[in-house]
């Protein structure tokens, strides 16, 4: 029944990053001017692809890691079979984000700054989407009451914690900071 709850609330979490995902695809449409005017259309083609890897293989982790801190929160251990398949999902997750990263070290920063920019900011959504979504759950659930399920919170908990951990990483000194003109000294 555990497995269950968590699977409805990572779907619904994960429906609106699907959201955020498919309007990142939008955007990514609209870029089709500045790249035809680009003086290496593929190589801006290369940032936009290995950036929406980069989201997949964030959302592929983010599969795996949650459903494990709810367990741990909870207190509900999975079977080892269980384990064993988020730790292939997390490596896949991984491995997707970890390759695409270093393809997009051969590009120059000029090309890619646009794909960079519209990346930052979708992991920026998707972030306090998750702590807004949770926080709001964690809260309507304590009005009406319906906190009589022991564990109840351990979900939301977990999905705060996630929204919390992707809002530091996507701070202008996180690990996926925003680009910046570097500032000229007067």
């Amino acid at each position: 029944m555990f497995l269950f709850e968590i699977s409805e609330i990572v779907k619904s979490v994960f429906g609106l990053v699907f959201i955020v995902i498919v309007l990142q695809l939008i955007v990514f449409l609209f870029l089709v001017k500045p790249m035809s005017e680009s003086k290496s259309p593929t190589a801006f083609g290369k940032a936009i692809f290995s950036y929406v890897m980069m989201t997949i293989g964030v959302i592929l982790m983010s599969l795996s890691a949650i459903p494990t801190a709810i367990s741990v929160i909870s207190s509900t251990a999975f079977n080892p079979e269980v384990y064993l398949s988020l730790l292939l999902v997390f490596a896949m997750g991984g491995l997707m984000f970890l390759w695409n990263d270093y393809r997009l070290r051969e590009i120059d920063k000029k090309t890619k700054a646009i794909s960079e920019v519209i990346y930052f900011f979708a992991m920026k959504a998707i972030g306090q989407l998750s702590l807004v979504l949770a926080v709001l759950y964690l809260t309507l659930t304590i009005v009406l009451g319906d906190i009589g399920t022991p564990g109840w919170w351990s979900i939301p908990l977990a999905i705060a914690l996630y929204g919390v951990v992707m809002s530091v990483l996507t701070t202008t000194d996180g690990l996926m900071s925003a680009p910046s003109k570097k500032r000229k000294k007067k």
